[in-house]
């Protein structure tokens, strides 16, 4: 039988590796934008430091973009769950009186 440190090292793992999976295309969309910023900010004369700046606010830009689109989709998905059960207990109400 395995220790509790051995066991909690593992379930560490696995949070950890799921946390990665869950994470890893927003952060390389994000990385993808910062580095296009970048590129392009540098390709139009800027000095390797303020491109570096640009790339920078662009990822982090992009990140929260998305977490807000994350959050905006789950609320409108909650808003339509939401509905779907309103409607259905009205028209139960409905068919029941009728």
């Amino acid at each position: 039988m395995p220790d509790t440190a051995t066991l909690l090292q593992a379930l560490a793992l696995v949070t950890l590796a799921g946390l990665v999976i869950r994470l890893g295309r927003t952060l390389l969309l994000a990385g993808i934008f910062g580095l296009v910023s970048g590129v392009v900010s540098y390709h139009h004369g800027r000095m390797p430091q303020v491109a570096l700046a640009h790339a920078t606010i662009a990822m982090i830009v992009a990140l929260v973009v998305f977490g807000l689109l994350k959050i905006t989709k789950s609320c409108l998905l909650w808003v339509l769950i939401t509905g779907v059960g309103v409607a259905a207990l009205v028209g139960y109400a409905m068919w029941r009186r009728g």
